[in-house]
């Protein structure tokens, strides 16, 4: 695969044609766009395939599921807390800064990631006490949130590698990478289960999945990673890390914080359920991250150093991830209650309610919001994704209390997804600064995935009552599904083949 030499300074790019250069990056991009999206679909798509395959087989290995989801829902949330505020963006500036893959950038990255790994472990060492004394009724807390956040220590020796094959968009091999590690991690976890069905399986999986990425990421780098310390480059990554680090940490508080609240006002059993619930959603969530952050972010990354159109790039670009988002939310919302009785045992009947919520507050979330938060970053803008994930932490605070005050527990879950479309609000108002509107594309895209999600939903409620499987109602709910997408797809494919004639 053609790429830039990733040390290519800036002074080259300045003194290059402009006409030329621009011509080139495009055809170029469009090439990588096409072939770094379909590889994220696949490869993200195979590595969920692997987790929701774990997750139906564990849910019956283990003598109490509800539970053992419970707490471990709590373990990674607490984990991931830790991650995300203790990130300065340091795979952001790599692949964002004409100077990311100058040695001494990488050299001090890597250094940074060792420090930042040990220092997690040690914090999760030192808080997990605390939160183990907060959460009485979840067993065995305090030592799976002290192994789980190992993963830390591990993963601070990733090489620079990932960040650099981003950068010239050779997604297929990050997708290849991601879905090696899947699959071990998976391994791993099930093996432990059936030798020992414990919540110690779901971290044995984890600590496999970190050591995985870090022995094939340094056989990937082109250049050894050493450990150094050079100033200026230090001196950018606290200077981009400072409003970097605010957005993470903020983006915890509003991604995450629900199942810890959520904690406070239900049992490890329900909490068990809504986490399985929430797998489908926050996994289709993920893979239009994955989109944006591999093909999306890169392309409006070099229109920003090109001086191209933002928005006319972010319309064209953000139309497959949409569509993909579209067709995966309109299912889930129509038909989650048969998903969830196809899938999992009894135990996990009244997820399905919970995928239905999720899944409308998400597709504000994911499919709409997140791309304008991603072209806001690329222009060197992270304070307006802290000022979104503000705004997201402040609904929380005001309607999931309110709805389970109104009507319990399903009022709390609604009051998360009311939070969602309150953060995608912001963003809209937020992304205007940049020059970024397409507010009418957003409100017919909305009115067809509501029209969608809501003849599907009466449809698979039909079905119910006629006495249909819930095979039965899946595949032909899904059905329903593609037929109201295929327009919006059909498009987005084409884009694809126009982009691949580009560049023969």
């Amino acid at each position: 695969m053609t790429a830039s030499p990733p040390n290519r300074g800036a002074a080259e790019e300045a003194h290059a044609p402009a006409a030329g250069s621009s011509a080139t990056e495009t055809e170029f991009t469009n090439k990588q766009v096409a072939s770094g999206s379909t590889w994220t679909v696949i490869g993200f798509g195979l590595a969920s395939a692997f987790r929701l395959g774990s997750s139906i087989v564990l849910t019956r290995i283990f003598p109490d599921p509800t539970s053992v989801y419970g707490v471990m829902a709590l373990v990674f949330a607490f984990y991931t807390g830790l991650l995300l505020f203790s990130d300065f963006g340091i795979g952001l500036l790599l692949t964002q800064d004409p100077r990311g893959m100058e040695p001494a950038f990488r050299h001090t990255a890597f250094t940074a990631q060792i420090l930042r790994g040990f220092l997690i472990w040690l914090a999760a060492i030192a808080l997990a006490p605390v939160v183990a004394s907060a959460y009485a009724d979840f067993q065995g807390l305090q030592e799976l949130l002290t192994a789980t956040a190992f993963c830390a220590v591990i993963g601070g020796f990733t090489s620079t590698s990932i960040p650099a094959l981003r950068r010239q968009m050779r997604v297929a091999t990050v997708a290849k990478l991601e879905l090696g590690a899947q699959l071990f991690g998976t391994a791993a976890t099930i093996t432990h289960a059936l030798l020992s069905p414990t919540a110690w399986a779901m971290v044995s999986g984890s600590l496999t999945t970190a050591a995985f990425k870090v022995l094939v990421s340094h056989w990937l780098n082109d250049s050894r990673d050493r450990i150094r310390w050079d100033k200026d480059a230090a001196l950018k990554l606290r200077t981009v890390g400072r409003w970097v680090f605010l957005s993470t940490a903020l983006t915890f508080c509003a991604d995450h914080a629900d199942r810890l609240l959520f904690g406070q006002l239900t049992t490890k059993e329900q909490l068990g359920v809504y986490a399985v619930a929430l797998v489908f959603p926050q996994a289709t969530a993920q893979l239009i991250k994955s989109l944006c952050m591999n093909v999306l972010y890169p392309v409006l990354c070099q229109a920003e150093r090109l001086g191209a159109s933002a928005e006319d790039i972010f319309l064209q670009y953000r139309r497959p991830i949409v569509a993909a988002g579209g067709i995966v939310f309109t299912f889930l919302a129509g038909a989650g209650v048969a998903l969830m009785e196809l899938l999992y045992t009894e135990e996990f009947s009244q997820g399905g309610w919970m995928m239905q919520v999720l899944a409308c507050g998400a597709w504000f979330h994911a499919a709409l919001g997140f791309p304008r938060i991603q072209a806001a970053i690329s222009k060197a803008k992270p304070k307006y994704s802290a000022i979104a994930q503000w705004m997201m932490i402040v609904s929380m605070a005001i309607f999931i209390p309110l709805g389970d005050m109104a009507i319990g527990f399903p009022g709390a879950v609604c009051g998360f997804a009311i939070a969602q479309i309150a953060r995608y609000a912001t963003a809209i108002a937020l992304s205007k600064r940049l020059g970024i509107h397409a507010l009418r594309q957003d409100l017919l895209l909305t009115l067809l995935m509501a029209a969608a999600a809501s003849t599907c939903y009466l449809f698979e409620g039909y079905l119910r009552e006629l006495g249909a499987n819930a095979f039965a109602r899946c595949f032909l709910t899904g059905c329903i599904t593609l037929v109201f997408w295929a327009p919006l797809s059909v498009r987005a494919l084409r884009d694809f083949r126009r982009a691949r004639k580009l560049t023969g």
